[in-house]
């Protein structure tokens, strides 16, 4: 069923999606790692006007199903849509990939022992090989305004191999640590601060989810856009700019 209305299960998604909709202009690139069913692209893509969505999935079943209604999504605006099966990691080249016949399992690993001790026996598994690449060279020289991920555990290896994108501070994360031990998320999130503060990222909720993003960055678009907006006072008159809100209005 392509039509996604029954995604906003409860009101802690409405209201993250609503919020998420403000942040969002036009001609954006969003990034979504571990794109799954698509909850992330699909209310994004309903939100964003003339942008780019790269969906991320290495599930070969989820990415499937993902491919049929990505199809319609975009055909639904006028945004493009990029699917790509692929992993991302800290560096590039290729990765031992587990998916099973659960909906919600399916991880990057060395071995299947290592899964099957963190997760459920009975849960079927197979193993693939998948490419894995860094953000840094996927997007060159394309820089994202938004990345979100939802990995499971490998968020730290992704921003490794995003330094790039880092260092311009352009662009915001927003992260899900959905790992299975709760002292497992705590130290995840410690080293992950650290390693986001030495690029001046900073963390801060944003309904279930962190984001990070660099207010050195934010204060300088701000400053461009007071500048433009100040240069334009100046150079369209009074009269002009009346006209302009008023045929706005109608």
């Amino acid at each position: 069923m392509l039509n996604e209305t029954n995604l906003l299960e409860n009101n802690s998604n409405k209201e993250f999606f609503s919020k998420l909709a403000k942040i969002l202009r036009s001609q954006m690139i969003i990034v979504d790692i571990g794109a799954n069913s698509g909850k992330y692209t699909f209310e994004v893509n309903k939100a964003l006007t003339s942008g780019s969505i790269y969906a991320i999935e290495p599930d070969p079943i989820k990415f499937e199903k993902l491919k049929e209604k990505c199809s319609q999504w975009e055909k639904d605006s006028d945004n493009k849509i990029h699917l790509l099966q692929i992993g991302i990691g800290d560096r590039n080249g290729q990765s031992n990939f587990f998916f099973s016949n659960s909906p919600t399992h399916s991880i990057l690993k060395e071995n299947i022992s290592q899964v099957k001790q963190e997760l459920d026996d009975a849960i079927a598994w197979e193993e693939i090989t998948v490419d894995i690449y860094q953000l840094d060279t996927l997007f060159k020289p394309i820089k994202p305004d938004i990345i979100k991920i939802d990995v499971k555990g490998k968020e730290l290896p992704i921003l490794q191999g995003c330094v790039g994108i880092l260092k311009t501070g352009k662009a915001k994360f927003l992260i899900q640590f959905s790992h299975q031990d709760s002292s497992e998320i705590e130290t995840s999130k410690k080293k992950i601060y650290e390693f986001m503060k030495s690029f001046d990222y900073y963390p801060s909720n944003f309904y279930g989810m962190i984001l990070f993003r660099n207010p050195k960055q934010d204060h300088k678009s701000r400053l461009i856009i007071d500048t433009f907006k100040s240069a334009t006072r100046r150079i369209i008159s009074p009269s002009l700019r009346h006209w302009i809100r008023e045929f706005i209005k109608k």
